[in-house]
């Protein structure tokens, strides 16, 4: 299981730094990935986008927090990793709908995202499990066809038609 190990180790990771400052860069070394990769892994997978999750679980946390202690909200922004108490409160109105402060008076219980449980992610396709796999193939040849206009005359049903007939010829024979 591949790509479950390699999200396991980076929830867990994410989870148990959600205090601390980190970069994408040290989520891929956690798990092998390039960032383009692992960002597509990450979201089809989870749903969310990497930086749409941590925000999400930060903010959740925060949340928390202002409703279970009597820190400052300052003080959970910075826990947080939120650059300022402005920045803090936009994210977390924007989020919940409503201020930081107000969140607490009210002593609201709302959690935008909850940690995931790896466990309980679909891995596999068709009972396939999902995995990458590099294979080495021979040269290819290849035909295809380019148009640039705007079909006001219907040019490309003619194009293909062209298409079709060169794709002939060719398919029958083996190319070198």
């Amino acid at each position: 299981m591949y790509y479950q190990s390699a999200l396991s180790k980076t929830i867990s990771f994410v989870e148990h730094n959600l205090c601390e400052s980190f970069s994408l860069e040290e989520l891929t070394e956690i798990n092998g990935f390039s960032k383009w990769h692992f960002s597509r892994v990450f979201h089809l997978f989870t749903g969310y986008s990497i930086s749409e999750y941590i925000r999400g679980r930060r903010l959740s946390e925060a949340a928390r927090e202002l409703v279970e202690t009597d820190n400052k909200i300052i003080d959970i922004a910075f826990d947080y990793q939120f650059s300022s108490q402005d920045a803090f409160t936009r994210s977390f109105t924007s989020s919940y709908g409503i201020s930081p402060g107000r969140f607490r008076k009210l002593g609201q219980r709302k959690i935008l995202i909850n940690p995931l449980d790896v466990s309980k992610i679909i891995w596999m396709q068709g009972g396939l499990e999902v995995k990458p796999e590099i294979i080495m193939i021979d040269d290819l040849k290849v035909m295809g066809l380019v148009y640039k206009g705007q079909n006001q005359n219907q040019e490309i049903g003619m194009l293909w038609q062209e298409f079709l007939k060169e794709y002939k010829k060719l398919s029958h024979q083996k190319i070198t």
